[in-house]
């Protein structure tokens, strides 16, 4: 994204000039009290102000406001954000609605909205895009998450521990950690395919959006990439019958180097399926560890 340095950097002038750089959990409230945004949350008082519609009109905002997960007004320098999102999520969109009203060239677009797509790491509207981007940056603090994540050995263990630091979703703690690590890393998120109405198929499952590779992952392995789909009986897959981590020590890679092996991870969350690689040391003896 050509615009992500700027962001980067409007992001940290922020964190400091707001004196709350390197203090975590990201104080995002002060970071609105300083920047002097107010914001708002829509939930419990509009659904009383619902009853008084007919039932129909009532499905009708009730749908639109579950799907609505903030918006904001540039003139008035406001935010709305919805108050049912669990934490994690809630912060992302403060941070996400914060970048909304930040970035400088956002200010052409007076009013906006934002739902799940727009909130998510595929949304391919550049605003969406830079705002995602400003949000990850304000949670994670840039390089002081890349320092931290390095000193951790990758597994996803780290991964879940710095996400309670930073009080930010599994998965995009996930994405972060892959990005920045300095070991050889790749990482994925699939979701289970749809089944009939609103069920779920757990014997099928798709990688969303892309898979995720550490730079020195990227520079080893350019022709790797993980598998797109996966059925019942794939590796990855046996962690939904768990409620914790699912460890493996042989995935034999393809389009790799003949006999290259990594080390990898699964967990089920109970809404996507969390997948890291890591590539097995070989020491001088020929013994992989």
């Amino acid at each position: 994204m050509p615009s992500a340095r700027d962001i980067t950097d409007l992001t940290r002038a922020l964190l400091r000039r707001a004196d709350v750089y390197g203090i975590l959990p990201t104080p995002i409230e002060q970071l609105y009290e300083f920047s002097q945004i107010e914001c708002f949350t829509f939930g419990a008082e509009e659904q009383r102000r619902w009853e008084r519609l007919r039932e129909s009109a009532q499905n009708v905002v009730r749908s639109m406001f579950q799907k609505l997960r903030g918006f904001g007004d540039l003139r008035e320098k406001v935010v709305f954000v919805a108050s049912d999102a669990p934490i994690a999520r809630d912060r992302f969109v403060k941070g996400h609605e914060l970048g909304h009203q930040l970035i400088p060239w956002h200010r052409v677009r007076r009013e906006y909205m934002d739902d799940n797509h727009t909130l998510s790491p595929a949304t391919r509207a550049l605003f969406e895009r830079e705002a995602n981007f400003f949000a990850a940056e304000v949670l994670f603090q840039a390089e002081l998450f890349s320092n931290r994540a390095r000193d951790f050995t990758p597994n996803l263990d780290a991964v879940f521990t710095l996400a309670e630091t930073h009080q930010s979703s599994r998965q995009a703690t996930l994405w972060r950690f892959a990005e920045v690590h300095d070991y050889p890393i790749a990482a994925g998120i699939y979701y289970p395919n749809r089944g009939t109405g609103s069920s779920r198929d757990l014997s099928r499952w798709t990688l969303w959006p892309r898979q995720i590779a550490s730079p020195a992952f990227e520079r080893r392995f350019p022709e790797f990439f993980l598998p797109h789909t996966l059925d019942v009986q794939h590796p990855f897959v046996q962690a939904t019958s768990r409620r914790s981590i699912l460890q493996g020590t042989a995935l034999e890679l393809q389009s790799v180097p003949p006999n290259t092996k990594c080390s990898w991870s699964s967990w089920w969350s109970g809404h996507a399926l969390l997948v890291l690689l890591s590539l097995r040391k070989r020491s001088r003896f020929g013994i992989t560890f």
